[in-house]
Order: structure tokens, then sequence, then C-alpha cells
């Protein structure tokens, strides 16, 4: 399984990279990165080290859902650490969070880079090792994409750093960096193969996966702040063909929007790319056992971190599958022959653990119900197929304006949740399809990581801050500084060639 060998491969780099010495003071053997990338394995177990950092740190979960659900204007937490980011309270010296999502991800980018230097060296299979170094490219844009539309400008380093001279780096514009993610994903449309298939490197990325991000890439390059849509047509010629050959590269559209998130249906057609996670100690997600209610029948006890508003949650359709496919309206409480339903008191008259409705309903599509604390099986899903869907659609209405086509893509994602389709009139303008997009976009990927991505890009910070949940109850007015996250003050302290960004 790639599970196991990921983390079997993962452990033995961390120990051949660290060094095997003796107490002695005669040296037996010593292995540094210089002398480690001499085999096809050594690469191949190179790029899996880069899955791991994604797998603990970003995806355990504390930094992830923090900094992407929070801002969303139906998130609701009872988790101080978390409110300050639903509320903009937060700011530069803000480290449990901001500082260590930042280290963790150019982390991250040092091993792909490591890779990406060392690995052309090795002899070995010329295709392999051509499809080696374009998977660690995919990685290390996907950890850029993710530090640019957080931060903007960011350092762009793209060399194994190796000495303390590397460790000041100043700060790349944004389409700089933007040119090299889209640059490391296209070496991935010629050196990957299309699909990964059943065999032993199944949920690695492949071209198709790269096809995909490559689009949403160009589509966020389009919004703001960059608002460069010179690459729209691109973007829809790629999803275009993941569409009409989603076979070809092993995706689909499953019947059933439950199946995409159950346990034993991990890394199914649906799945474009997620970060796979382990019940073993130190390798998996907390995600079930923070964000499950008190008492929780799934993924240890429940730390009950919050989730969405009673309004979020009566806006989807009555018939619509998804709704309690992501949150938790009602459950059994674990131990006990009785069901809690949010919002309502105990037969007794007390609160209970879910009758408090400022906390928020638990998210459901992460569950584990053998997990004791904070190591979960259950895998990260970071994009699904429904997205190549909504994005032809989003992509549809900007160049052609709210007609048959848009409207079919967007319907098809509905029809598969069971959602009243719209009819031809829902939208008669680009700004009104923009705006069923947007609300389209919360119900089907709900706790999946994409809000504050689509809140920046969509042009939507201030509407969501003037409506949110937790920013009303604070009170929090709209500032432009908001439009990005504060440069960690750690960086700063540390780098003497960074600078913050404005209003920070």
């Amino acid at each position: 399984m790639l599970k196991m060998k990921k983390i079997i491969y993962s452990l033995i780099l961390m120990v051949l990279l660290a060094g095997c010495t003796t107490l002695e003071e005669d040296v037996f053997s010593e292995l540094s990165p210089t002398n480690f990338y001499t085999s096809a394995a050594d690469a191949d177990a190179a790029v899996i080290a880069i899955y791991n950092g994604l797998n603990r740190r970003p995806f355990h979960d504390t930094y992830f859902t923090s900094l992407t659900f929070m801002q969303a204007p139906h998130s609701a937490t009872r988790a101080a650490f978390r409110r300050m980011y639903a509320n903009y309270s937060f700011d530069a010296s803000e480290n449990r969070i901001l500082g260590s999502y930042w280290a963790a991800a150019y982390d991250i980018i040092n091993r792909a880079n490591a890779a990406i230097d060392r690995i052309p060296s090795i002899e070995m299979d010329e295709n392999e090792k051509a499809s080696l170094v374009a998977e660690a490219k995919w990685l290390r844009a996907y950890n850029y994409f993710n530090l640019v539309r957080f931060f903007g400008d960011v350092p762009l380093l793209l060399k194994e750093s190796t000495s303390l001279e590397d460790a000041n780096p100043s700060r790349a514009p944004m389409d700089e960096v933007y040119a090299a993610i889209v640059a490391d994903l296209k070496e991935g449309l010629d050196n990957l193969p299309p699909s990964r298939g059943n065999g032993e490197k199944m949920g690695r990325v492949a071209a198709g996966t790269a096809k995909f991000l490559l689009a949403k890439v160009y589509l966020t390059m389009a919004g703001e702040p960059l608002n460069d849509a010179s690459h729209l047509q691109e973007a829809h010629t790629l999803l275009s063909d993941l569409y009409a050959n989603r076979g070809e590269y092993g995706f689909g559209l499953l019947e059933n929007y439950a199946d995409i998130f159950d346990l034993e249906n991990e890394l199914n057609a649906e799945i474009v790319f997620a970060v796979q996670q382990s019940r073993i100690e130190g390798q998996g997600t907390a995600m079930a056992h923070m964000w499950g209610p008190l008492r929780s029948p799934f993924g240890g006890t429940g730390q009950y971190h919050g989730g969405c508003t009673q309004e979020f949650y009566e806006s989807y359709d009555d018939t619509d599958e998804r709704r309690d496919v992501t949150w938790l309206e009602r459950y059994q409480l674990r131990g006990a022959n009785q069901v809690v339903v949010f919002g309502e008191r105990l037969p007794n008259g007390a609160l209970g653990p879910y009758g408090e409705t400022r906390n928020g309903m638990s998210p459901a599509k992460y569950q584990d119900p053998e997990q004791e604390c904070c190591d979960g099986e259950t895998d990260i899903i970071i994009y699904r197929f429904s997205d190549v869907m909504l994005m032809l659609a989003e992509i549809e209405n900007e160049l052609n304006g709210p007609g048959a086509a848009a409207l079919g893509y967007l319907n098809e994602v509905r029809e598969r949740a069971n959602a009243t389709v719209y009819d031809p009139q829902a939208a008669t303008s680009q700004e009104e399809f923009r705006e069923l997009i947007y609300k389209e976009r919360f119900w089907e990927f709900s706790f999946e990581f994409h809000e504050i991505f689509d809140i920046r890009r969509m042009g939507k910070v201030q509407e969501a801050i003037e409506t949110g949940f937790e920013t009303q109850l604070f009170g929090t007015v709209y500032d432009p500084r908001y439009e990005l996250y504060p440069i960690p003050l750690t960086e700063i302290q540390t780098n003497s060639n960074i600078t913050q960004n404005p209003g920070w």
C-alpha cells in the first residue's frame, strides 16, 4: 500500500539524511544529501518525503482550517485561537498558526528543491527520472500556490538551501511566483503518466493532476488581485480535456456524494489530489478529533472546535444530499443511547454538548471511528473532479456569458447532489451567474480548504466580513490589509530582507 510505503520510505530517508554515526571516535558510516542520491530507490524516497511533509503539519489540523475555512461568512467556532482568524483580530506576531504554516511550507519546498536539484545526477531510467522531477515540481508548485494566495509576494526559492547565505531571501513579486508555478506544472503535462491507476503509486500526482492545478492557477490569476484574464482560454482547454477524457486520467463524478468521503472508498475516481493519512502515531490527521462534537461518535472524544451556522445549514435545498454529508445536524452520544440535535436542549433541560448554536454545527466529512485522538486514517481531500465542472461553468460565463454551456456544467454538479437544477433564466447576466457559482462552491466544497481562496479571488473579502457571523459579533470593519495575511513576525525578525504587507 502507498500509505505504508510512504511512511517507511520517509522514515528511511530521515535516518539516511541525518547520517549514521557511533559515539566512538571512529565514524563507521556517514550518509549526507550529497551521497544519498545514488539510486532510483533513493530518488523515489526523496519524492515521497515531500508528500510526508504535507501529511503531518499543514493538515494535522491546526493550520489549514484556520487559514482557509474560518474566513467563510458562515463559520463559527468556540476556540479562541481559531476565532481570531474568523474575525481578523490576529496580527503578524501570531505564531501558532501563521508562523508555523510559513515554516512548514518552506520546509516542504526545500525538500522538493533538494529532489529537483539532485535526482538528475542519478544513473537511472531517464523517463522515470523525468517523472520524479516533475512530481517534485508539482508539489513545489502546490505549496507556492498556497503561499502566494495567502501572503502575496513571497520568497521564491527554486534551489535547495544549503548554507546560511540562502537563509535571507527577499520577496518576489506575485507575477514572478505565478510564472514559476506555471512553469513547474507545465513540466508535469509532458513527463508525468496520465494517471496512476491502481498500482503502488496510486494517489501520487499524474498528468491529469497537473492539468487540473494548472487550470486552477490560470483561473486564480484571472481574479483578484492580479486580474489577468489572458489565460482563461488555456484553462478552458485544459479543463475541457479533463472533462471529455476523464477515464484516461482516472477521474469521474461519483453518483453518490457521500461515497466520496467514505473511509473505505479513499482515492476514488472523484479524488484529483488528497493528502494521505495513517493511524500510525505521528502519521495521521486530528481533523475528526478536533472538529467532531463533544462525545463524538467518531474521531476520538471530539473537541468541537466549531463548524457552520444554522443559517448556512438551512441555505441548502431540503433535497440537497450535500447538506447532511457535510454537516452533523444530529448524532448519537458516544457511549450512550441518546441522540443529540444541534441547538436543542437535552431532555432534562440542560444545554448539553450541542445546544449552543453560537459554536457552530460540526463538519462531518472527516470521520474515523477507530482513531482515539490525533492520528486518523481519513485522507485530507484537496481537489475533486466536480471542481472541473464548476471551473468550466465559471470560465464559460467569463468568456461567453451565462449560456447553456455554463449552466449545463453547474447543473451537472447540482443534479448529482439531488439539488434543484437551475432553469435557463436563473442568471441573465455574468454577475448573476458569478453569484450562483460563489454560493455553489460553498455548498459543494465546504470544509475542503477552498473558502478563503474563493472569497479573495472573487473579490468578496469585504462582503464576507460585512455579512460574516463571527465578524458581525466582533464588530470587524473591513480594511484593505485583510486581502492578504501578514508576513509572520518571526520571519521578519530573522530575515532583514523581508518586508511586511501594507497595513500590518
